[in-house]
């Protein structure tokens, strides 16, 4: 049994094809705006490595390695020193304890 197209059909496919062509219109644009997108990022991607890269090779040419040789430098070792001598009296301050310890649990 053949049927034949009426002219509702007709239209909807007509409808149908028109709605294709401006969806693949859509499509295009955002395949543009993509390419555009990967670009870019390529492109920060690259800027990127080469900081790091300097980073690397060079440490003064990088913002936190010169923060930090600043911060170093500016404490000048004294929070050591003073770390240094808290932890040598806590030490001694240990074994005088545990020295009178031991004489009192013999006397």
């Amino acid at each position: 049994m053949k049927e034949e197209m009426n002219e509702k059909d007709t239209r909807l496919i007509e409808t149908l094809v028109d709605a294709m062509k401006k969806l693949e219109g859509e499509l295009s644009g955002f395949r543009g705006e993509m390419k555009e997108f990967k670009d870019s990022i390529k492109e920060r991607v690259g800027e990127l490595e080469v900081t790091t890269r300097m980073c690397q090779v060079n440490p003064k040419s990088c913002a936190n390695a010169r923060r930090l040789e600043e911060h170093l430098r500016n404490h000048g070792g004294t929070y050591g020193r003073v770390f240094t001598a808290l932890g040598f009296v806590t030490a001694c301050t240990g074994i005088l304890i545990s020295v009178i310890a031991l004489i009192g649990k013999r006397g």
